[in-house]
């Protein structure tokens, strides 16, 4: 049975902390082109215990007055380990909050898209793809995105599909809490086929993810704090690494980079551009791609007419 491909039926649940305040404008920016329906999840405070900033979130909710926030209560004294169906992750718990928490506020619960606020969609894109795609109410689709690494211009030319779409109508508290988050929701509906790496008609992933976009003392923040804390036991190490030199390096294994331009203008919201930014690097047209798919530059990621060469790759995390 296919969905309606009405975009207004769409909706979406955005989990935020004002850490991360310069996404979220591109973030509801561009779901606003295909959704109506949006709710943004923030803590009462961060996962240190450090008291949310309620005057940017308010800021935030007078700008959008569309878009319901809405808060759920960090208790960062609980033990996390004794909380529904997370074990190995015990941060984890307060992204499934999160997400549980904004879901219970949208206003239709048919079809939802679940998003961390630094994966930004495309919006005409988003938009194109649901009134082209003809979405099945029996699968789950993982959104393809962009993945990047400390700069705004570092676009790893292997692909991520971190985002979910999916009828929600009949997920209930229990398809939350799981130590995968949005994994555990796909592992544990009752929807079986899944559709991974979902792009546009173009071939293309739908969306921005700057996970790792962030200037040094804002990701060992993040590394400390967030749900995957547990996950990274030399968060100090990896921020030395990253920030050692300007140009590309290999910290996050396997990876390989092209310099692409800032989509949403973030670099000058992150203040990023008071490090020294890297310069590009003039890859020969007929060198090899630094992609290592075997083509030339100009036949692959220098192609004048785009990247349609990108492969898709399997994601090369386990992370949820």
């Amino acid at each position: 049975m296919k969905v309606n491909n009405n975009p207004k039926k769409i909706s979406v649940v955005i989990n935020y902390c004002t850490n991360e305040k310069y996404f979220l404008d591109a973030c509801i920016e561009n779901v606003q082109y295909f959704s109506n329906d949006i709710v943004v999840s923030y803590g009462s405070k961060l996962y240190d215990g450090t008291p949310e900033n309620i005057k940017l979130i308010n800021e935030s909710r007078h700008k959008y007055p569309n878009v319901k926030f809405v808060e759920y209560k960090v208790d960062p004294s609980i033990d996390l380990n004794q909380q529904l169906g997370v074990i190995s992750r015990p941060k984890a718990y307060w992204h499934n909050l999160a997400r549980w928490t904004g879901f219970e506020k949208l206003n239709n619960k048919y079809w939802t898209l679940f998003l961390d606020v630094d994966e930004i969609p495309d919006g005409k894109k988003f938009l194109n793809f649901i009134q082209t795609k003809d979405l099945e109410e029996d699968v789950i689709y993982k959104i393809a995105n962009y993945w990047y690494y400390k700069f705004v211009n570092y676009q790893s030319v292997y692909w991520e599909d971190s985002a979910i779409l999916l009828n929600t109508s009949d997920l209930k508290k229990e398809n939350f809490f799981g130590d995968l988050e949005r994994n555990h929701i796909l592992s544990s509906s009752t929807i079986n086929n899944v559709c991974r790496f979902a792009t546009n008609t173009d071939g293309l992933p739908l969306i921005h993810h700057y996970s790792w976009v962030r200037t040094k003392r804002q990701l060992m923040f993040k590394l400390r704090n967030w749900g995957h804390a547990s996950d990274i036991s030399n968060g100090e190490k990896i921020c030395d690494l990253m920030f050692s030199t300007s140009e590309f390096n290999n910290v996050i294994k396997n990876h390989r980079y092209i310099y692409v331009q800032d989509y949403f203008n973030i670099d000058n919201l992150l203040s990023t551009n008071q490090i020294v930014m890297p310069t590009q690097y003039n890859y020969s047209r007929n060198e090899l791609c630094p992609c290592r798919l075997g083509k030339r530059y100009k036949d692959c990621h220098g192609s004048l007419t785009g990247h349609k060469n990108i492969p898709l790759q399997k994601s090369i995390f386990n992370w949820g």
